[in-house]
Protein backbone atom coordinates (compact mmCIF):
# COMPACT_ATOMS: atom_id res chain seq x y z
CA UNK A 1 0.00 0.00 0.00
CA UNK A 2 1.39 3.34 -0.36
CA UNK A 3 1.58 6.61 1.62
CA UNK A 4 -1.90 8.14 0.46
CA UNK A 5 -3.27 4.77 1.69
CA UNK A 6 -1.51 4.01 4.54
CA UNK A 7 -2.73 7.81 6.01
CA UNK A 8 -6.21 7.02 4.44
CA UNK A 9 -5.90 3.46 6.32
CA UNK A 10 -5.35 5.30 9.47
CA UNK A 11 -7.67 8.46 9.18
CA UNK A 12 -10.29 5.40 9.52
CA UNK A 13 -8.82 4.06 12.01
CA UNK A 14 -8.08 6.91 14.11
CA UNK A 15 -12.34 7.47 14.01
CA UNK A 16 -12.81 3.95 15.41
CA UNK A 17 -10.52 4.30 17.84
CA UNK A 18 -12.49 7.31 18.92
CA UNK A 19 -8.83 9.92 18.58
CA UNK A 20 -6.65 7.83 20.44
CA UNK A 21 -3.85 7.78 18.16
CA UNK A 22 -1.77 4.41 19.46
CA UNK A 23 -4.38 2.02 18.71
CA UNK A 24 -4.45 3.98 14.82
CA UNK A 25 -1.24 3.32 14.27
CA UNK A 26 -1.13 -0.33 15.52
CA UNK A 27 -4.05 -1.03 13.17
CA UNK A 28 -2.44 0.80 10.69
CA UNK A 29 0.72 -1.58 10.89
CA UNK A 30 2.85 2.01 11.29
CA UNK A 31 5.41 3.25 13.92
CA UNK A 32 3.35 6.25 15.76
CA UNK A 33 6.81 8.45 15.04
CA UNK A 34 5.56 8.14 11.16
CA UNK A 35 2.47 9.88 12.71
CA UNK A 36 4.14 12.88 14.20
CA UNK A 37 6.01 12.90 10.52
CA UNK A 38 2.87 13.18 8.89
CA UNK A 39 1.33 15.65 10.82
CA UNK A 40 4.38 17.94 10.40
CA UNK A 41 4.79 17.69 7.11
CA UNK A 42 1.50 17.18 5.62
CA UNK A 43 -1.16 19.97 6.12
CA UNK A 44 -3.91 17.84 4.65
CA UNK A 45 -3.31 15.10 7.02
CA UNK A 46 -3.05 17.57 9.88
CA UNK A 47 -6.39 19.55 9.19
CA UNK A 48 -8.05 15.84 8.45
CA UNK A 49 -6.88 14.31 12.08
CA UNK A 50 -7.94 17.97 13.65
CA UNK A 51 -11.00 17.56 12.16
CA UNK A 52 -11.93 14.04 13.26
CA UNK A 53 -10.82 15.20 16.57
CA UNK A 54 -13.47 18.52 16.21
CA UNK A 55 -15.94 15.75 15.52
CA UNK A 56 -15.12 13.74 18.86
CA UNK A 57 -15.42 16.96 20.68
CA UNK A 58 -18.37 17.87 19.42
CA UNK A 59 -20.28 14.19 20.11
CA UNK A 60 -18.67 14.28 24.01
CA UNK A 61 -19.95 17.59 24.33
CA UNK A 62 -23.45 16.72 23.22
CA UNK A 63 -23.23 13.45 25.67
CA UNK A 64 -22.26 16.19 28.54
CA UNK A 65 -24.92 18.39 27.45
CA UNK A 66 -27.40 15.32 27.60
CA UNK A 67 -26.45 14.29 31.13
CA UNK A 68 -26.56 17.92 32.24
CA UNK A 69 -29.78 18.13 31.23
CA UNK A 70 -31.10 15.10 32.78
CA UNK A 71 -30.13 16.68 36.48
CA UNK A 72 -27.17 14.21 36.67
CA UNK A 73 -25.79 15.77 39.67
CA UNK A 74 -21.69 14.35 39.06
CA UNK A 75 -22.13 16.17 35.07
CA UNK A 76 -23.32 19.55 36.80
CA UNK A 77 -20.74 18.98 39.33
CA UNK A 78 -17.93 18.76 36.64
CA UNK A 79 -19.49 21.40 34.48
CA UNK A 80 -19.46 24.47 37.20
CA UNK A 81 -15.87 22.95 37.74
CA UNK A 82 -14.66 23.19 33.82
CA UNK A 83 -17.11 25.31 32.36
CA UNK A 84 -17.86 28.39 34.69
CA UNK A 85 -14.17 28.30 36.47
CA UNK A 86 -14.02 32.36 35.91
CA UNK A 87 -17.00 32.26 38.38
CA UNK A 88 -14.88 31.11 41.08
CA UNK A 89 -16.80 27.05 40.66
CA UNK A 90 -13.43 25.15 40.82
CA UNK A 91 -10.77 23.34 42.68
CA UNK A 92 -7.65 25.09 42.09
CA UNK A 93 -7.51 29.39 42.46
CA UNK A 94 -5.86 30.40 39.71
CA UNK A 95 -4.16 34.01 40.37
CA UNK A 96 -2.66 36.16 37.72
CA UNK A 97 -0.36 38.95 39.06
CA UNK A 98 0.85 42.23 36.66
CA UNK A 99 3.71 44.74 38.16
CA UNK A 100 6.28 45.00 40.51
CA UNK A 101 6.83 42.60 43.60
CA UNK A 102 8.37 44.34 46.54
CA UNK A 103 10.15 42.83 49.12
CA UNK A 104 11.11 44.04 52.44
CA UNK A 105 13.59 43.13 54.40
CA UNK A 106 12.93 40.49 57.44
CA UNK A 107 14.80 40.78 60.69
CA UNK A 108 14.93 37.83 62.83
CA UNK A 109 16.24 37.70 66.52
CA UNK A 110 17.36 34.73 68.12
CA UNK A 111 17.03 34.53 71.63
CA UNK A 112 19.00 32.14 73.58
CA UNK A 113 17.14 30.26 76.03
CA UNK A 114 17.39 31.43 79.96
CA UNK A 115 19.15 28.20 81.86
CA UNK A 116 17.51 27.57 84.80
CA UNK A 117 20.01 28.01 87.88
CA UNK A 118 18.91 25.42 89.89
Amino acid sequence: MDIKGKKKQFLEELTKSQGIISTATDKTGIHRQTYYIWINKDKKFKEAVQNIQNKLDDFYEAQFIKLTNEKNDKIILHAAKTRLKKRGYGDKLELQHSGEIEFSPVTINIIKPKEDDE
